[in-house]
């Protein structure tokens, strides 16, 4: 680790630790080579679901998809099944705790397919900041599952462990 990457990991960390997640997200893509955006998004989505034990059809997809850049154009449309989920249970009237920690995942996988497909260089991208939520999203994931072996894995996924 060089001595300008540590400074980075520093400030993130330090925005993690005050809540400010949004800010250490965009902080942290912004110092990922474009060409390891895909492959970073996916190791987050990867320990989310792992130490979450939720298993979605669409995520799964997600995941398995993500693996194989020469089909990372088909993304959107996982995208969009995922998307279908979320809207679903942001209508609920009342979820349950396992519901709200689904739909916390589902917002991970919409922004981790963002990512992934905004990688193919399509005409109709989406958001830019994608892989700053990315972050924010993890962080409501393990604000919720109360697991701090969740937070010490997620510390090595965003490489400040």
């Amino acid at each position: 680790m060089t001595v300008d990457e540590s400074k980075y990991l520093k400030d993130a960390k330090l925005l993690w630790d005050k809540g400010r997640s949004l800010e250490a997200g965009q902080i942290i893509f912004n110092n990922i080579p474009t060409d390891l955006k895909p492959k970073w998004s996916l190791a987050i989505l990867d320990l989310a679901v792992l130490k979450s034990g939720t298993h979605f059809g669409p995520i799964n997809t997600l995941q398995q998809t993500g693996r194989e850049p020469q089909k990372w154009n088909l993304v959107r449309d996982v995208f969009s099944s995922i998307r279908k989920k979320t809207l679903e249970l942001e209508q609920s009237d009342c979820i349950s705790h396992e519901q709200k920690e689904l739909l916390y995942l589902l917002y991970l996988a919409e922004n981790v397919a963002k990512v992934i497909y905004n990688a193919t260089k399509p005409l109709d991208e989406f958001d830019l900041d994608s892989g700053a939520w990315i972050v924010s999203c993890l962080k409501d994931c393990i604000d919720i599952s109360k697991n701090d072996q969740f937070a010490e894995s997620a510390g090595s996924v965003l490489s400040w462990m």
